[in-house]
């Protein structure tokens, strides 16, 4: 928002300094972009009348005028179209500085000159200009341009966020200077409507859900055509808004210093009555911007019997609008919800200085006050005679009230705010309270939509006491020793042994395209965003997989051939109504395992590369099984879940051939998930004991059923925990010549250590004999010999 320094300052009685007007106001969140004073470019730059004009001898376009600047007459030729004798202009004299040349004594087709007649453009005041800027017949020749159209005042620009809509009027930015400086301000001066004549036209709110409140009234015999002080439209210049007329120009002044907008209509362009209601299909509209819309079903409109004059908050029609010959006027002063206009204007490809404030939230109790304001002013610069001030009103939003504490002050500011403090930041901000106990109850006003919860008004009372105030504390920290068993639950500690292990980090978005996430994750229940950032970011990802892929091909395609990748973050899922989500250690693994060398053959990651990285970070606890349920994404022969003590804690396995081949990927993928809400402490055995002994090993073999999984072998076997068994694994599987057709064989690996002493040949015998029997019992197991 801009704002005109020397209209905020007309308000106080104590003039402000700019500087520190600048500095409290950014401290206290509403940011100062910029400070302009116009005037500073119109140096040298004064009020010239041109007295005589005469036709230059050599150019046909060009005229010879003697300008009179006060002190003298100067001969300046010129050739805009609207130079005659007896306007005022702005004339540049000599040695004025424009960006582009410097204002010299010259000759014009043989002819002197001494200065130039300048347009609103040269002098910096319009975007366009088709001649000469006439200026005021009453201005004094000679006088300073800047001080003749009040330009010397500095125009302050600042950056609001959307909750800070009260700050959108001359009179919010007053209200935030009380209550940071303590000043009181004079609120402009309103005279009471004390008409008795009833406006023609009794409008009919349909919509009461997005329109609580429509204020309006008519005035008739206006003179559109009188000239505004140059004071109004210095400040609607101020803020970048172009003059139209006195009438439309008045609105968008009080618009500017209540931050209530407004619209008028011409009365005699009206058919029949004024009525608010949604649009229909297929109604269009020409708005005062020329462009032709069809208006969406159910947008709020101001209608009259013909179809829509305006959209609601946003724009009026080019049918009914004001023009410089309008005589009667109706005009409207609403309240329009913040939710019904949200994101209207940008749908037509519109921002107004009227929608940015209805959209962030107007003060619905001032309506009619903003109403009576802006008739006085017509009134005063138009004449005419007004009606009455009308209003139509339903529910209007609820101002619940919010209780404070300034214990919750003292501890977020950190520092001591006493009941008394508190008590003058309130009364400065102007929000009403009562104090019970030591606790104020305050309800906020109707132009402050962002304070709703507690934490809001102790914001309030910080930003207000000044955030330099805030003194440096050394921060506590209470620093607890943790277990050995809790380093791996760390996810710090996860992200370190990844990387030992070779891995490198991912750090991806969250949000995938919808087609890779049901043809990658095999997820069907998509969690679609409502206002993606991209059109191929438009859904939450159930897995980190199609993410991995993204940046597996990304590196192979510069040349890498190496490709170990982690990611430690949350998936998100849904189950009906329900949304979840759950961090997960996800990876992805491709490529050389050994790189081209002289000693050993290189060779692909397979799937015990990965398998093996995993016992390296989970432990020996794990265990590994061929897969239950179908994971879209994996070969079904070649993918397994990964289990701690029977729970199952993960997945791993093998990228589908035809996925591979879909997704434009030359080599071989393994993908794993883990997922880190299911692991504890107690999930990772670390060995505390300090082993002195020689570990034994023993081989058996054994012939089982061809369908006997090795796996469930291991697993039987390691929770039985046989007595000095450390380990036992699979090392071989054979079937074919001497086996039994339906059998196979499989041979073990036993890992036998005692803790104190060296096992005797006695102990190995029994628990090796305990092993053979338990799996005799549970898969009718033959020793082979």
């Amino acid at each position: 928002m801009k704002f005109s320094y020397a209209w905020l300052n007309q308000l106080f009685a104590n003039k402000l300094n700019l500087n520190e007007l600048a500095d409290d106001l950014t401290m206290a969140g509403l940011e100062i972009e910029s400070i302009h004073n116009p005037g500073e470019s119109l140096q040298n730059i004064v009020v010239g009348e041109i007295v005589s004009i005469e036709k230059h001898p050599d150019a046909d376009r060009l005229n010879v005028c003697q300008v009179d600047v006060g002190s003298e007459k100067l001969q300046i030729v010129c050739g805009a179209p609207n130079a005659r004798a007896g306007i005022k202009v702005p004339c540049a004299l000599i040695g004025t500085k424009f960006p582009e040349f410097t204002i010299k004594k010259s000759k014009l087709r043989g002819v002197e000159s001494f200065g130039m007649c300048c347009s609103a453009k040269e002098i910096g005041l319009s975007e366009e200009a088709d001649g000469l800027m006439e200026l005021s017949l009453d201005l004094t020749n000679g006088e300073p341009v800047a001080k003749a159209l009040n330009l010397n005042d500095s125009v302050i620009e600042v950056s609001l966020t959307p909750n800070r809509a009260d700050c959108l009027s001359i009179l919010g930015i007053a209200r935030e200077v009380r209550s940071i400086k303590g000043l009181a301000f004079d609120m402009p001066k309103i005279n009471q409507i004390t008409s008795s004549d009833k406006c023609k036209i009794t409008p009919n709110v349909i919509n009461t859900e997005s329109c609580p409140v429509y204020s309006y009234a008519s005035i008739s015999q206006i003179d559109n055509s009188a000239q505004l002080p140059d004071e109004i439209i210095h400040r609607l210049d101020s803020a970048d808004i172009k003059s139209i007329n006195t009438v439309v120009d008045l609105v968008n002044y009080v618009m500017l210093e209540t931050g209530q907008p407004m619209h008028a209509f011409d009365m005699n362009k009206i058919k029949g009555n004024i009525v608010v209601r949604n649009a229909s299909k297929q109604e269009k509209m020409t708005l005062l911007n020329d462009q032709t819309i069809e208006v969406m079903e159910n947008d709020l409109v101001i209608a009259d019997d013909d179809g829509p004059l305006a959209l609601a908050g946003v724009m009026g029609g080019l049918e009914s609008a004001v023009e410089t010959n309008t005589t009667n006027i109706f005009i409207e002063s609403a309240f329009f919800t913040p939710l019904s206009m949200a994101g209207k204007a940008r749908s037509y490809g519109l921002n107004t200085d009227s929608s940015h404030r209805f959209e962030r939230g107007v003060d619905f109790s001032q309506t009619e006050h903003a109403l009576t304001r802006v008739i006085n002013l017509i009134i005063e610069h138009c004449g005419g005679q007004t009606s009455q001030v009308s209003s139509v009103s339903h529910d209007l939003p609820q101002r619940n009230p919010i209780q404070l504490r300034p214990s919750k002050v003292t501890r977020i500011l950190g520092r001591d705010v006493s009941q008394d403090e508190v008590v003058q930041i309130l009364n400065n901000l102007d929000l009403p309270f009562t104090l019970d106990d030591g606790v104020f109850t305050v309800t906020p006003p109707a132009y402050r939509f962002d304070l709703e919860i507690e934490e809001d008004l102790v914001e309030e009372v910080i930003r207000v006491a000044g955030y330099d105030n805030i003194g440096a504390m050394n921060p506590k920290i209470m620093l607890n020793p943790r277990s050995s068993k809790d380093r791996y639950s760390d996810v710090r500690k996860i992200r370190h042994t990844m990387s030992d292990l070779g891995y490198s980090e991912l750090v991806s978005y969250s949000f995938i395209d919808e087609a890779m996430e049901s043809t990658v994750h095999g997820n069907d229940t998509l969690i679609k965003l409502e206002n993606p950032i991209a059109e191929n970011m438009n859904t939450m990802r159930s897995r980190l997989w199609s993410s991995h892929i993204d940046a597996l091909k990304f590196n192979t395609n510069r040349g890498r051939t190496q490709i170990k990748f982690f990611e430690i973050t949350n998936k998100f899922t849904q189950d009906n109504s329900n949304f979840s989500e759950e961090q997960v250690l996800s990876g992805l693994v491709s490529g050389e395992a050994i790189p081209k060398n002289w000693i050993e053959k290189n060779r692909a990651h397979d799937f015990y590369d990965v398998k093996s990285d995993l016992e390296q970070l989970l432990g020996d606890g794990i265990t590994m099984k061929q897969s239950a349920e179908n994971v879209s994404a994996f070969h079904p022969g070649q993918s397994a879940d990964i289990f701690i003590d029977n729970k199952k804690i993960g997945c791993l396995g093998k990228l589908h051939p035809s996925l591979q081949k879909q997704l434009d990927v030359d080599q071989e993928v393994y993908l794993f998930e883990i997922g880190l809400n299911h692991l504890s402490k107690n999930d990772f055995k670390l060995n505390t004991e300090i082993l002195k002994s020689v570990p034994l090993q023993r081989d058996i073999a054994v012939l089982v059923d061809e369908d006997v999984v090795a796996g469930d072998v291991v697993d039987v076997v390691s929770k039985r925990n046989i007595n000095f068994i450390k380990d036992f694994r699979i090392f071989d599987v054979y079937q074919g010549q001497g086996i039994d057709e339906g059998k196979k064989s499989l041979a073990f690996l036993i890992l036998m250590q005692d803790t104190y002493k060296t096992l005797e040949e006695k102990d190995v015998e029994k628990s090796v004999t305990e092993v053979i029997n338990l799996l005799k019992k549970e898969f009718n197991a033959e020793l082979r010999l």
